[in-house]
């Protein structure tokens, strides 16, 4: 896997938004979720097994540190924290080097961690919504994880995987010199915890979809789970895509038109540290506004909301839209 910091954090980022989820093509197993969202269970217990491992790897070497934690906190980790080591590819040497980079983040925001519960409510709600607009829906257990940096949100065939330390940047302003640059403009507060999960629980509903190889393909899986996760919860979570893109619509969809059929996303997607010239992913807002496009125009909601949710054809979804015609 990549380690330097900007490459990592590319990885790391994905929104929180992770390639590898999708390349599984296995279809969801029923016993792992649930059609009523109601049965949906929260674990917070890695959360608790990681404060206890970090604890006691303060003062030691890297190779011991990897040893406390595997016994601590990997070998008793939950379905979620072991399906995440699949997906993402985790090592424990990994994890180790990416905490110690970051200590004085960690020693910051424990009490904000433990209490992530309390965004229970908010996710359960858009999972009831979710349900209301898409009755087909399935509702996986959800993990809340320490995952060193590795990845903001993704999910597997059995959950929804938050990395917390994320979202866990004290709500109350703080002065702080962030011990990594990239950590300024991406660590966010647990408030919006709710508007990830509802965007990874769209990606749940996609999951055994083949995994698109187009750059229109991959915009459109993210800007949807982006468009409907905001319907459910009442917010996308980044919300500066969104007030960057509001007046320069039409300049930014003539140049991603021009990329759109190429399998080269550097300039859309997945490019937090890597971009130079304007925000990251951008490639999320297009794919959100097709989407929107698509929306507006079907009197159906209902069979709207089904389409985007399950579309396949990528180039088919984008001329049912008439997005493109908006700039003619």
């Amino acid at each position: 896997m990549m380690k330097t910091p900007l490459k990592y954090l590319t990885a790391s980022l994905v929104f929180i938004y992770s390639l590898m989820a999708y390349s599984c093509n296995t279809s969801r197993q029923n016993h792992h979720s649930y059609a009523n969202p109601g049965k949906v269970t929260f674990s917070y217990h890695d959360i608790a097994n990681f404060w206890k491992a970090y604890d006691q790897c303060k003062g030691k070497s890297d190779s011991i540190q990897q040893l406390v934690y595997n016994d601590e906190y990997f070998k008793k980790g939950s379905i979620g924290l072991k399906d995440f080591l699949v997906v993402q590819d985790l090592s424990r040497k990994e994890f180790v080097s990416r905490i110690n980079s970051a200590r004085s983040y960690f020693d910051m925001i424990r009490e904000t961690t433990i209490h992530v519960s309390k965004y229970q409510h908010a996710i359960l709600s858009s999972m009831v919504q979710l349900k209301k607009i898409y009755p087909h829906a399935r509702f996986p257990n959800i993990y809340f994880l320490v995952v060193g940096f590795k990845s903001g949100g993704t999910v597997s065939n059995r959950g929804i995987l938050i990395g917390t330390e994320f979202w866990s940047l004290p709500s109350e302003r703080v002065v702080f010199d962030f011990p990594l640059g990239w950590m300024k403009n991406s660590i966010r507060t647990p408030e919006n915890i709710p508007y990830t999960a509802a965007h990874e629980l769209l990606h749940f509903q996609q999951y055994s979809r083949e995994f698109p190889t187009t750059l229109l393909g991959k915009c459109l899986v993210e800007g949807s789970a982006d468009f409907v996760g905001e319907l459910i919860s009442g917010r996308v979570n980044n919300r500066y895509l969104y007030q960057y893109g509001s007046d320069k619509e039409k300049l930014l969809w003539h140049e991603f038109k021009k990329d759109m059929m190429n399998n080269d996303y550097s300039k859309w997607i997945y490019n937090l540290g890597t971009i130079k010239d304007r925000p990251p992913d951008l490639g999320y807002y297009i794919g959100y506004k097709i989407c929107e496009s698509y929306y507006l125009g079907m009197k159906a909601k209902s069979r709207a909301i089904r389409e985007i949710i399950e579309m396949k054809d990528y180039e088919k979804f984008l001329r049912m839209s008439k997005y493109d015609e908006k700039f003619r």
